[in-house]
Formats: structure tokens, C-alpha cells, sequence
């Protein structure tokens, strides 16, 4: 069970001092992502593993927002 509190949905990423809605982009990351020191997951270690690993980006911006890692099984399904 995953146990979340939505505080509101909105169409894209919010600007906390604004409160406005900025547009982003997502980007195929292929080399391994610098300045992971604080992160708790490795997800250099996914991207050699031949995941499919996106990145959620503002747009004008190099920082990354958001990620996700996907590969196909075996069966030729998700995971």
C-alpha cells in the first residue's frame, strides 16, 4: 500500500514562490547525471544498465525535476 497526500493536481510543475505554472520538457538521458552527492538512489547505475531513463526538465533550465527508468523483460513487457 502506498499511503500519499495529494495537496492539488495541476497540468505541469508549479513554481513554489510564484505559484505559477512552468513549462517543461522530458529528455532521453544518456550519460551518467553529475552532481548526485545528496541523492539516495543510483540512478547512474540504472542508465548502464540499459534503462530507458527520462528526465522532466524546465524549460531554460539544466536542473532536473523529476525521472524514470524503463526496460523491456524478457516477456517483451515493461518493468
Amino acid at each position: 500500500m502506498i499511503d500519499i497526500e495529494i495537496d492539488k493536481l495541476t497540468n505541469c510543475l508549479v513554481d513554489n514562490s510564484t505559484d505559477e505554472e512552468v513549462n517543461t520538457y522530458v529528455e532521453t538521458l544518456k550519460k551518467p547525471i553529475k552532481n548526485t552527492k545528496y541523492w539516495t538512489f543510483n540512478w547512474n547505475k540504472v542508465i548502464k544498465e540499459s534503462f530507458n531513463v527520462k528526465a522532466v526538465k524546465v524549460v531554460n533550465s539544466d536542473e532536473i525535476q523529476g525521472l524514470i527508468a524503463t526496460k523491456i523483460d524478457s516477456s517483451g513487457g515493461y518493468m
